[in-house]
């Protein structure tokens, strides 16, 4: 009969990503401004937490190794929503009328056999 050397348990496993999930890197993403800091597993497993975080002005910091690689922040508002000048589309002229779209498509795929 086969002897087992080792066996790893479900408990194990368990502690083993709960202690992941509470590791705090040491060294350049410990030293980050004040913020959130996640391993990619972590990130990849609570994406939607990150992205609210960000957007309640957290700095959230997504590490590889102990390292930072990518710092999520929230947007950058852009100024004012984009305006449509109607009163300069009113006084442009418009061509008679085109062929419509499903009769150009229509056209080219009796085409093609």
């Amino acid at each position: 009969m086969d002897q087992v050397d080792s066996v790893t348990t479900c408990d194990y496993i368990i502690a083993v990503k709960e202690r992941e999930r509470n590791r705090k890197p040491n060294g350049p993403a410990a030293v980050r401004e004040s913020g959130a800091v996640y391993t990619v597993r972590a990130a990849k497993a609570r994406f939607s937490e990150l992205i609210r975080l960000a957007e309640q002005g957290t700095h959230v910091t997504i590490t590889v190794h102990g390292r930072p690689k990518v710092c999520v922040t929230k947007a950058a508002h852009e100024g004012r929503p984009f305006r449509v000048a109607r009163r300069w589309l009113e006084t442009m002229k418009v061509g008679k009328r085109q062929t419509p779209a499903e009769q150009i498509i229509r056209e080219d795929r009796d085409a093609r056999g």
